[in-house]
């Protein structure tokens, strides 16, 4: 496995994996949600 730096957007990161684990706990009938931090960055430094 070669590992490989890439810049990236948080919250793009974060609402990936909510689009993930939503759908697996509609699967399920669960109910889930989760609120961002205001300060968290939109963009890489």
């Amino acid at each position: 496995m070669e590992i490989i730096p890439v810049e990236y957007e948080p919250a793009v990161l974060i609402m990936d994996l909510w689009n993930v684990i939503y759908l697996r706990a509609q699967e399920k009938n669960l109910k889930i949600s989760f609120s961002l931090d205001e300060t968290l960055p939109n963009e890489t430094d």
